[in-house]
């Protein structure tokens, strides 16, 4: 018999999330590379071509790291839940 599969606590989705970061970064490292190389060779335009969309990548990147960093492991994701003031009752002169 096949066992359920757990949902994902916030801290896994936080390390898949994390996991994928670093995949980016290191294709923007690759491709910064690429411009490294094409520079060394002389080549203005082919360096220039490396840098297609690197731009946009970092943007994407660094949007998505900001957004790690105010969500440290152990909180969750959603909005906490506001507690309800409760209104006194009448003729309860506490409050």
């Amino acid at each position: 018999m096949k066992q359920r599969q757990r949902a994902p606590t916030t801290d896994d989705v936080i390390r898949m999330i994390q996991r994928d970061c670093e995949r980016q970064a290191e294709q923007v490292y690759e491709r910064l590379g690429e411009v490294v190389a094409a520079l060394r060779d002389g080549v203005t335009v082919r360096a220039l071509g490396a840098l297609v969309g690197v731009e946009n990548e970092i943007a994407d990147l660094s949007a998505i790291l900001r957004l790690l960093v105010r969500t440290p492991s152990g909180i969750r994701l959603e909005a906490p839940e506001i507690p309800q003031r409760r209104s006194p009752k009448r003729g309860d002169k506490r409050q």
